[in-house]
C-alpha cells in the first residue's frame, strides 16, 4: 500500500493517545485512551450516513476542520466504531425488493393463476 510521507493518520485525539485504528469494510473501528474529555478526528468525510459509537453507546458525531468526522470521548479508553450507510441505501433495498416481487408476479403469476382456474370445481366456476 502506498503511503504519503507527512500524510496526518486515520485516527487522531486532541488530548491523549490512540492505541489502534483500522478501516473495515463500511467505516473505521479504533480504541483511543483520552487524558480528559476530547474530540477525536477520524480522517473520512463527514456525511449524515455515519453512525457513531462509542463504548457501545451511538453518539452524534461533530464536524472537524470543516469536512471531517469528529467523535466527542470521555476521559479513559474508548472503543470507537463508525459505520457508513449512504443516505439513499435503505431507500433503494426497498425499492430493489417491490421490483424483484413485481418481477416475480410477472413471470410466475399467469401460471399461478391458471393453475387455480385448472384446480377450482366446476360448481364454482363464474358463468
Amino acid at each position: 500500500m502506498y503511503e504519503r510521507p507527512g500524510a496526518k493518520p486515520l485516527v487522531r485525539v486532541d488530548a491523549g493517545e490512540v492505541v489502534s485504528s483500522r478501516l473495515v469494510s463500511n467505516g473505521v473501528r479504533a480504541t483511543v485512551r483520552a487524558a480528559r474529555n476530547a474530540t477525536v478526528t477520524v480522517a473520512e468525510n463527514e456525511d449524515p450516513g455515519w453512525t457513531v459509537r462509542v463504548n457501545g453507546r451511538r453518539v452524534t458525531p461533530v464536524t472537524v476542520d470543516g469536512a471531517l468526522v469528529g467523535v466527542p470521548v470521555g476521559p479513559g479508553d474508548n472503543d470507537i466504531r463508525l459505520d457508513y450507510v449512504p443516505e439513499g441505501f435503505r431507500v433503494g433495498r426497498v425499492l430493489t425488493g417491490l421490483g424483484l416481487a413485481s418481477l416475480a408476479g410477472l413471470v410466475w403469476g399467469p401460471a399461478l393463476v391458471a393453475r387455480w382456474r385448472r384446480r377450482r370445481p366446476a360448481d364454482q366456476a363464474v358463468k
